[in-house]
């Protein structure tokens, strides 16, 4: 049979010494279960531990401890690995009546590394990993013996209501790594209901899966942005569900995906600045033989309300042939109700692959926007492939002018062997001005093809003029060997 439960419960006065091994012969790893108010993972013991210097007596290790009366309780690192090689390790915590509710924090310096097919799950009201003068923590999984699905490592923040004061994102990672082999890595965040409550931000950070073949481990990434509630019309900034900045998403052959959904406002509050489902700002995603997705809606009333918003960041599949899997960019929607409200912006970045296909879909919601809110938006970017199909799909809902399906500015859509390009865009149908087009292509734009067919597919929205289906605005279309189709409809 399988390994069994051991759980370790106590609120304010946890010491726990002794070692637990839930593995069995011929079963599944059973599972450690530890349930404080508030826990610290720690490199070395802290000053206010009671036990600073029992670390292992007669073989027996402190798993953690607290100091009496106090509601914090500490994991150091290596008690928590040694856990590691003999359970799944779930620490969850509890709400209580202080500022401080249901925090996991993880202290620089961290360092834990296991070898065995178990799982660390971290459940808490808000999980951050700390950094101190560059230096954060690191969370790695190298076993590597079995093929199958399972997550080696999971952290989930299920509400971060009532977290501590002044910190309002889910999770929090700086200056960190998570790694896994053929382990799944798994984090899942949502913010506190204010101003600011990011799901998830990750700065200066690293998450890989190192595995070489179709087993390796998959990576997911799911952030929801807080909300103001009530009837306040106070404004909502910068709620985003994944905020990434200067991070690193890598994959050899698992499958990375990314889910974002931005915070949302009072009906009554048309304030509040960019509120994005998923923002790359200096970060790449890479992976060489697994598939890309990345799908992100802004629920923000106000301006620059998009879906995926990418700034100087990359995203890249090196796979080629059959082993090359695509990458998808998605869009569900902005409810934005002000300017500026993208499904998709692509801005000063790269999106590119060897062989692999590139789809980019995005739209604004109906009654989403007023003006310059494009389905899928590429200024000063590269999205280029080899042999590749790229795929640009995009349509606007926004109310009065500028809404194109597609809005190409001072690009390069570029593919350099026999992959088609395909753009197809969709004009605002509730435009009431100007320039509601299907697909506009400006600012010494250039979509080139060498041996591949491009096709252009504009549908102009309503509006009292120029709205037309495809317009082209001292832009260039090349095609070296294959043909150049151009269909458009304008009302």
């Amino acid at each position: 049979g399988d390994g069994g439960l051991v759980e370790v419960s106590s609120p304010l006065n946890l010491q726990f010494e002794g070692r637990v091994d839930t593995t069995a012969l011929n079963g599944q790893t059973g599972e450690l279960l530890l349930d404080p108010y508030i826990i610290y993972i720690t490199a070395t013991a802290a000053t206010d531990d009671p036990n600073p210097d029992f670390i292992q007596a007669g073989g027996n290790i402190t798993y953690f401890n607290n100091n009496k009366g106090s509601s914090i309780v500490y994991l150091r690192q290596d008690a928590l690995r040694i856990a590691l090689e003999t359970n799944n390790v779930t620490v969850t915590t509890q709400p209580e009546t202080t500022t401080e509710k249901g925090e996991i924090r993880v202290s620089s310096g961290v360092d834990v590394t296991w070898h065995t097919k178990t799982t660390l799950k971290l459940i808490g009201n808000r999980i951050a990993l700390l950094s101190s003068n560059g230096v954060g923590s690191r969370f790695e999984n190298t076993y590597s013996t079995e093929s199958g699905n399972w997550v080696a490592i999971d952290f989930i923040v299920p509400e971060a209501s009532g977290v501590v004061i002044g910190d309002v994102i889910g999770l929090e990672m700086r200056d960190s790594t998570l790694k896994s082999v053929k382990g799944d890595i798994s984090l899942s965040a949502i913010g506190e209901d204010a101003d600011g409550g990011r799901g998830m931000l990750l700065i200066d950070s690293e998450i890989r899966s190192s595995g070489n073949d179709l087993n390796s481990a998959k990576i997911t990434l799911r952030g929801i942005g807080g909300a103001t509630v009530g009837s306040s019309a106070d404004p909502l900034n910068y709620s985003h569900g994944l905020d990434l900045y200067n991070t690193d998403i890598i994959s050899d052959a698992g499958d990375i995906e990314m889910f974002g959904l931005s915070g949302q406002a009072p009906n009554s509050a048309t304030t509040g600045i960019g509120n994005f489902g998923v923002f790359l700002n200096t970060s790449n995603i890479r992976t060489n033989r697994g598939q890309v997705y990345v799908e992100g809606k802004s629920r923000g009333l106000g301006p620059s309300a998009t879906g995926v918003y990418s700034w100087l960041s990359k995203i890249e599949s090196t796979g080629v042939a059959v082993g090359a899997q695509p990458i998808y960019v998605v869009s569900k929607g902005s409810d934005g109700e002000a300017a500026v409200c993208s499904g998709i912006e692509i801005n000063d970045s790269t999106i590119q692959s060897q062989d692999a296909n590139i789809f980019l879909s995005g739209k604004t919601l109906a009654g989403g926007g007023t003006d310059n809110c494009s389905g899928v938006k590429v200024q000063a970017s590269f999205v280029t492939s080899v042999n590749g199909m790229i795929s640009l799909e995009g349509i606007s809902n926004g109310s009065t002018n500028n809404n194109n399906g597609i809005y190409i500015n001072a690009s390069e859509i570029e593919n350099q062997g026999k992959g088609a390009i395909v753009i197809d865009g969709t004009g605002s149908p509730s435009g009431t001005t100007v320039e509601n087009m299907g697909i506009l292509l400006n600012g010494k734009s250039s979509i080139k093809t060498k041996e591949g067919t491009i096709s252009f597919q504009g549908k102009g929205g309503t509006g009292t003029d120029k709205c037309h289906g495809i317009e082209l605005k001292d832009s260039r279309v090349i095609s070296e060997a294959g043909s150049i189709a151009f269909t458009g409809n304008s009302k």
